[in-house]
């Protein structure tokens, strides 16, 4: 091969360093004389010192005797990779990532210490698993692939789960978490580690065989946490005492513990009945004669003999409580406490201390202590009595009464309905005291519904509770008879009384006796208005029945109906249109598109004739409600606003199928003018149809086209003022595809055949040409030289 002179290799890497085209690239910063020769590129490898470690890859072990270029494949020596699969095949197929160093070191393949590496992951080997054989879990061992395994012992393992009969697993519905009763640390299965924790083997659970609790065959799931269900056997069989004729509950720890059955204990002390008193000392039977399940724990349960046989005083005649521990202790009957001054009325204080000295003198019935008397003590007479209780409201000369007014047996702090907190009005007057106070005159409520709740319940006219009417009954009624007449204050709440509906008296002339479910639309009342209404006819008409849509509560006349504020607000000539021509079939469903009411507009139209067409139905889109002319159609809102020559052309030009569907590509209009056209012949050169990229809409010509981006720089570069005609190098009118750079250029094939000496698939030829040339420029050239010297 022909060798260049010195002179000409400075010029080349002067060219090649100018242009930024170093073989080696752009990051060697070394002298070209540190490599290479003056006359010659070869290089003397002896000769070279490079020091390795300067860059980012030492050279350890093996890599430390490789020659170069089995990593640098290229003379641009950064483009090779530090990491290992770079160069080295992964022969474990991706399996176990791309970091080599893990596992492998520079100075051989082999590796030494799996375990440590097992040991850093996330399986570290423990137990039987440090000596197992790595096939056992890698199944693509022999290829050499370690895929990621689960780490969880079943994974592995699910065959010794499945097939384990002593105990059987699957059956006993064991957990599948194999470390709950097995240790990775051991080298077989045996264990001592169940985790019995559910329920604890302490005391006498501390058996040494699981089959002690567990059935042979039967599994080790489903047992109850109860002793009875293990120890009923135990139960039916105890004599002393006889559990079961005694009713024992079968809770057996509320008496004994895992320890043993003795000693047994019961602390009532943990029970609702706690032992005090005499009952530490009785007979579990007296109280437990019926078992021990259920037992009561009131006194008069136990003790209804005692009481019943008691007449001192007679407890049954006097109608004593039946809640003994009031006056009793648990010591015994005796002594016995009664809290007469507090509980019923001050016998040992104020005014009546000492001024008795039997009960008798009170109670005149002995054998019932509810009955008092306050008039035989006293002395009182009637007529004296009535003068000094006059005006008192609730007074009777009665022993009863007496008692409601003086509860604590003085004159001052007499109770008056009249000066209390709910003086008596209307039928209180006359209302029996005990069917207010029938719990008590300290207890009675002021509040109506407390002793009316069963009225309100039970009223149908209206239903109260079904409209969730107030309890406050006196927000509507007044103690009056059969609670009429009753006012209703929250009648806004449900039906807002204005206008003329203010001025009706009676009730009735609109509920009809009806005050639950009466409907609250217009028509309900005034139906007979609606149906008698004769200007406009309303039925006629077909009026809807909602007459607040044109009436007021004031009244039905004036009657106005706001369009503005429904679907279809009235402009321009709508507003003179006489109703019935809308709405001639009627007020209701009356539709609100143009094409509706107008059709026989849109049908008769020949100017243009809207049916040949195709003119959509949308009127609004070219007409206003002012009338049909002038009308307008703005393409701008359309998609495909009109600008340049499209903005005079006839509307048929474009819409010849009609105004529909109609396509905004260019082609679909202009596919003639793109066929015919012969400067340059569009079909022959296969342009594209997307016509805007070379053309505006102001008209065909001036048209533009990148010619120096999307084929060859004619506008730019070398060949940039050279040319004045696209026939300068298309030499075929008809075929834009065919062009000749040797015509323009003053080249001949001899000058070119030497000058391209040594370029590899050179051709005279204009096709050739532009292959290596394709910017028009001798810097390929050039370029190809160097290689091919090299």
């Amino acid at each position: 091969m022909r060798r260049l002179s010195f002179a000409t290799i400075i010029t080349l890497l002067a060219i090649n360093f100018a242009l930024g085209q170093s073989p080696h690239g752009n990051n060697l910063k070394n002298d070209c004389s540190e490599c290479h020769q003056s006359t010659t590129w070869k290089i003397d490898l002896k000769k070279i010192e490079f020091d390795h470690s300067r860059t980012n890859f030492v050279l350890k072990g093996q890599h430390q005797i490789v020659e170069c270029r089995s990593c640098h494949k290229s003379l641009v020596f950064s483009e090779v990779s530090s990491n290992c699969f770079s160069c080295h095949k992964d022969i474990h197929q991706n399996t176990v990532g791309e970091n080599c160093i893990r596992c492998h070191t520079t100075e051989s393949w082999v590796v030494k210490d799996i375990l440590l590496i097992h040991q850093s992951g996330r399986f570290p080997l423990l137990g039987a698993h440090k000596t197992a054989d790595c096939k056992q879990c890698h199944t693509g061992f022999s290829e050499l692939k370690f895929e990621q395994l689960d780490v969880e012992c079943y994974a592995c393992h699910a065959s010794e789960y499945r097939n384990t009969k002593l105990p059987n697993h699957v059956q006993a519905g064991f957990s599948v978490n194999c470390q709950e009763c097995h240790n990775l640390n051991a080298i077989s299965w045996n264990t001592i580690s169940v985790d019995h924790s559910f329920f604890p083997l302490a005391g006498g659970h501390s058996l040494p065989n699981c089959f002690s609790c567990h059935q042979q065959g039967q599994g080790f799931g489903g047992l109850s946490k109860q002793c009875y269900s293990c120890h009923q056997a135990t139960y039916q069989s105890t004599q002393n005492p006889n559990h079961i004729a005694a009713g024992f509950p079968a809770t057996c720890e509320s008496c004994h513990n895992i320890y043993g059955w003795r000693p047994a204990i019961f602390d009532h002390s943990q029970t609702a009945f706690p032992l005090t008193g005499k009952h530490i000392t009785a007979q579990c039977s007296q109280c437990h004669s019926n078992g021990y399940s259920n037992t009561p724990t009131d006194c008069y349960s136990c003790h209804q003999t005692d009481y019943n046989n008691t007449t001192n005083p007679n407890h049954t005649a006097v109608s004593f409580p039946t809640t003994c521990n009031e006056c009793h202790s648990t010591n015994g009957w005796q002594p016995a406490t009664f809290d007469h001054d507090n509980q019923f009325f001050p016998i040992y204080s104020g005014k009546h201390r000492g001024k008795w000295n039997a009960c008798s003198d009170c109670h005149t019935v002995p054998s019932n202590y509810s009955v008092f008397s306050c008039l035989n003590c006293h002395e009182h007479n009637k007529t004296s009595m009535d003068s000094k209780h006059q005006g008192v409201q609730g007074y009777l000369y009665e022993s009863n009464a007496c008692y409601s007014c003086h509860p604590a047996g003085r004159k001052d702090g007499a109770f008056n309905h009249g000066t209390s907190a709910f003086p008596l009005v209307g039928e209180h007057i006359t209302t029996q005291c005990s069917q207010c106070h029938q719990t008590g005159y300290n207890t009675a409520s002021i509040i109506c519904s407390d002793c009316h709740l069963n009225e309100f319940n039970s009223s149908v006219n209206p239903n109260h509770p079904a409209l969730s009417i107030s309890t406050e009954c006196n927000s509507c009624h007044t103690p009056t008879p059969n609670w009429s007449p009753a006012l209703f204050p929250q009648h806004n709440n449900f039906y807002q009384l204005l206008g003329a509906h203010q001025q009706i008296n009676n009730c009735n002339s609109c509920h009809n006796g009806n005050y639950s479910t009466l409907d609250q639309s217009c028509i309900t009342c005034h139906n007979a208005d609606f149906q008698n209404a004769t200007n406009p006819n309303h039925v006629s008409q077909g009026f809807p029945g909602t007459c607040e849509d044109c009436h007021s509560f004031s009244a039905w006349i004036p009657s106005t109906f706001d369009h503005s504020q429904g679907a279809f607000p009235l402009t321009g000539e709508h507003i003179t249109t006489q109703c019935s021509q809308c709405h001639s079939n009627g007020y209701s469903n009356t539709p609100t598109d143009c094409y509706s009411c107008h059709q026989s507009n849109y049908n008769n139209t020949t100017n243009p004739n809207h049916q040949s067409l195709l003119i959509p139905t949308t009127c609004n889109q070219c007409h206003t409600t002012n009338g049909w002319q002038p009308a307008a159609f703005d393409h701008s809102q359309t998609a495909f606003p009109l600008t340049g020559k499209h903005i005079t052309a006839q509307c048929s030009q474009c819409h010849s199928n009609g105004y529909s569907n109609t396509p905004t590509d260019c082609y679909s209009c202009h596919q003639t003018d793109y066929n015919n056209t012969t400067n340059p012949n569009h079909t022959a050169v296969s342009f594209p149809t997307t016509c805007n990229e070379c053309h505006s809409t102001n008209g065909w010509q001036p048209a533009t086209f990148d010619h120096d981006n999307q084929f060859f720089p004619i506008y730019s570069g070398k060949h940039r003022g050279k040319w004045n005609a696209c026939s300068d190098c298309h030499t075929v009118p008809s075929n834009y595809s065919v062009f000749s750079c040797l015509n323009c250029h003053e080249h001949n094939k001899t000058s070119m055949d030497s000058k391209h000496q040594g370029v590899q698939n050179y051709v005279y030829e204009s096709n050739a040409c532009l292959n290596c040339h394709p910017d028009g420029s001798h810097k390929n050239l050039i370029q190809q030289r160097m290689i091919i010297d090299k």
